[in-house]
């Protein structure tokens, strides 16, 4: 790998690296929103948005890093300056295993939620349709009229 290459490489796996950062600061902002008691939907969909954002930047620089990183790995680890890198592609991995572990908490928190309120869903009905039998139990007869005349 020629020096030119890996110093490419270097600078897109460190904007690659900022990105990720950007995601799992994101990604801890959606952890607090789904957190709450009640989730304010706007605030999660404008987090989900900017999050979509950073993804396509990482997904754009996809295509040249796997370029750069083939003739890399093909090179053999024993350059120098492979530490570097190597270093940078660790980093990014644990950020990612981080945004992992907070989606799985959050995904966790969201089923939690729904589930409390499919719960409650069903208790609401049930409540009304006991009150319903109630209700129908009686039927109210309008007034009626005798003939006086017998």
């Amino acid at each position: 790998m020629s020096d030119f290459d890996r110093d490419r490489l270097i600078k897109l796996l460190e904007s690659k690296e900022r990105y990720v950062k950007e995601c799992l600061e994101i990604t801890k902002k959606q952890r607090e929103i789904v957190s709450a008691e009640d989730i304010d939907a706007g605030l999660l969909t404008s987090s989900l948005n900017e999050r979509r954002v950073n993804i396509d930047k990482i997904e754009g620089l996809h295509h040249e890093i796997n370029v750069l990183m083939q003739s890399y790995l093909a090179n053999g680890t024993n350059e120098i300056g492979d530490s570097e890198i190597d270093a940078l592609q660790s980093r990014i991995d644990g950020v990612i295993t981080q945004i992992r572990e907070l989606d799985v908490q959050s995904e966790k928190s969201i089923r939690d939620s729904m589930d409390a309120s499919l719960s409650e869903a069903k208790r609401l009905n049930q409540n009304r349709r006991g009150i319903g039998a109630y209700g129908a139990a009686g039927y109210i007869a309008g007034p009626d009229y005798f003939d006086k005349k017998q």
